[in-house]
């Protein structure tokens, strides 16, 4: 029986190279957003285009998080045709990756002594949330406290290096608020404590005057200095405030005396002391 025809060239070992050029790709899985439903088609197209994603480019691709929240354009729900919504009203689930946000969760659920306050009252940004976390797990994390002698939890002994919460031993949480719990705040801006220190207004003249004066014989003010590392429970909540917990000792403590020159601090204030505005202010001197 004389030979068929040779085949055709785009067929090779029975396979039809054709059929395959034209066949459709094979499905990918849908990405579900956190809240179980599918993406939109759209919304899913550009997930796929991220970095992190299987389908973007090896060298870029890094583990992804993604964050919800909604964006209501005009406050409605749905697509405009639902009872009450104004036509082209929609309200849109749209999945965004902030690596930034990714780590910060990563450490937060690595690290149960790390507490953040999440919600309407947290002001700190990611990125300088995430630098203090660095410094934190490596420890180079400092921070520091204004207290003045009027202050409750002013510092006793003679070095005055203890650092006292409102209630310690106390179980509650961080509030950030009152504070009557076991933390402490801090902050970490040398400056802004200094600030604390030396401030004066009508306020700490009545703590000073309902305390029976100002004891000359201790300091009126100190700025407390801790280092702390990733083994100190903290919390974070506002760009200017870090607390850590329980009792401590600070590090270093920088001690503020009645007739120290201010200018000591801040040229600003070059020529003040407390001993001037006290008597200014006809707050008792105990000596």
């Amino acid at each position: 029986m004389p030979p068929g025809p040779p085949p055709a060239p785009h067929v090779r070992r029975g396979i039809d190279l054709g059929r395959v050029r034209n066949a459709a790709p094979p499905a990918q899985p849908r990405i579900v957003a956190p809240s179980g439903r599918p993406m939109a088609p759209h919304v899913e197209a550009a997930c796929r285009r991220l970095p992190g994603h299987a389908g973007a480019p090896p060298a870029i691709a890094q583990p992804m998080f993604m964050v919800k929240f909604f964006q209501d354009l005009g406050g409605g729900k749905g697509d405009g045709g639902g009872k009450g919504e104004k036509k082209g009203e929609v309200s849109k689930e749209v999945e965004v990756i902030d690596p930034v946000l990714q780590k910060i969760k990563l450490i937060e659920r690595t690290n149960p002594q790390v507490v953040i306050l999440w919600g309407k009252g947290k002001s700190i940004s990611n990125i300088d949330l995430l630098a203090c976390l660095k410094l934190y797990l490596t420890g180079g994390l400092v921070l520091y406290r204004g207290v003045q002698q009027c202050h409750p939890m002013f510092p006793k002994g003679s070095d005055h290096a203890l650092m006292t919460p409102k209630v310690p031993g106390s179980t509650k949480p961080p509030d950030f608020t009152a504070n009557d719990n076991d933390w402490l705040p801090m902050s970490p801006t040398r400056q802004l404590s200094l600030s604390i220190a030396l401030s004066w207004s009508s306020s700490i003249v009545g703590y000073f005057k309902n305390a029976g004066g100002m004891n000359a014989r201790r300091p009126v003010a100190l700025v407390l200095e801790k280092r702390i590392g990733p083994t100190d429970p903290i919390a974070f909540c506002f760009d200017d405030e870090i607390q850590i917990k329980g009792t401590c000792r600070a590090d270093q403590v920088t001690r503020i005396w009645i007739d120290q020159d201010w200018g000591l601090f801040s040229q600003a204030h070059k020529g003040l002391n407390f001993e001037k505005l006290a008597r200014d202010a006809k707050v008792p001197i105990n000596e």
